[in-house]
């Protein structure tokens, strides 16, 4: 009688394993025990799903499939609502933030795919180099936080700053665009970067062609060399709503990789 015990229970364990794998529509088998490659360990318990993507809102724009945040995360401890994110109907993505449920809403969108080197583009069809001091755009890609490359716009709280940041994570960033520029106000700006073994090529250009922001960063040990996810974000600098007390609508028509 206990065998019979032990084994439904062993019964059960595995198809409530099996269940719990089953991702992305398909059932993987786990290795386990001493094989190649490489004549490694394999433990199947180091497998897991993250309970915030297995439940995630997924949106498809651009070509390419996005998870959107949620809950209460940074950069800098905002309240991210997936809501607030959404596809027009001429293909353009809107990020908002607005004020629901008695606190200020932020956005992001990760891609669900993971890249290396190429070239990245931005089109963004608003207004997007004099948002409010305390908004921040983010056009990047992510690891961790020394494997970063990112378009910021943004004056982080300080109104008399410049406008545009280039960043090459962990050590270097550029900033351009300031606050008495002509391009100030500028609609339908493209934003690049085009990331190299030995190379980082930044640029934002004008809808008319004029080259905004240029700048190349060549330090190799900054430049990563891992694969990355994309990453869109309009959020708040230390959670401090916009000065204006104003929602905010940033619509990007395209984004793509060559």
């Amino acid at each position: 009688m206990r065998k019979s015990i032990f084994l439904l229970i062993g019964i059960m364990l595995l198809i409530s394993n099996a269940s719990a794998l089953s991702w992305s529509r398909y059932d993987g088998t786990l290795k386990s025990g001493t094989k190649g490659p490489g004549s490694n360990y394999w433990n199947p318990n180091n497998v897991y799903i993250d309970p915030d993507e297995s439940n995630a809102s997924v949106l498809s724009w651009s070509g390419y499939d996005w998870i959107l945040k949620s809950g209460i995360k940074g950069p800098g401890s905002n309240y991210w609502n997936p809501n607030n994110a959404y596809v027009d109907s001429d293909g353009k993505l809107h990020l908002e933030i607005n004020y629901t449920d008695g606190h200020w809403n932020c956005v992001e969108l990760d891609s669900v795919k993971n890249f290396k080197y190429g070239k990245y583009t931005w089109v963004v069809s608003s207004q997007s180099l004099n948002l409010d001091k305390n908004v921040v755009l983010g056009l990047f890609t992510y690891t961790d936080d020394n494997h970063e490359i990112d378009i910021e716009s943004g004056q982080w709280g300080n109104s008399s700053s410049d406008h545009l940041h280039f960043t090459c994570q962990p050590d270097q960033t550029v900033t351009f665009v300031s606050p008495d520029s002509s391009y100030i106000n500028a609609t339908n700006v493209t934003y690049t970067f085009d990331w190299r073994p030995t190379y980082i090529h930044y640029t934002a250009t004008a809808s008319n062609g004029k080259i905004i922001a240029n700048w190349y960063c060549t330090n190799a040990r900054d430049i990563p060399k891992v694969k990355a996810k994309v990453m869109i974000n309009l959020w708040l600098q230390h959670s401090v709503p916009p000065s204006n007390g104003k929602p905010v609508d940033v619509i990007i028509s395209s984004f793509y990789r060559s």
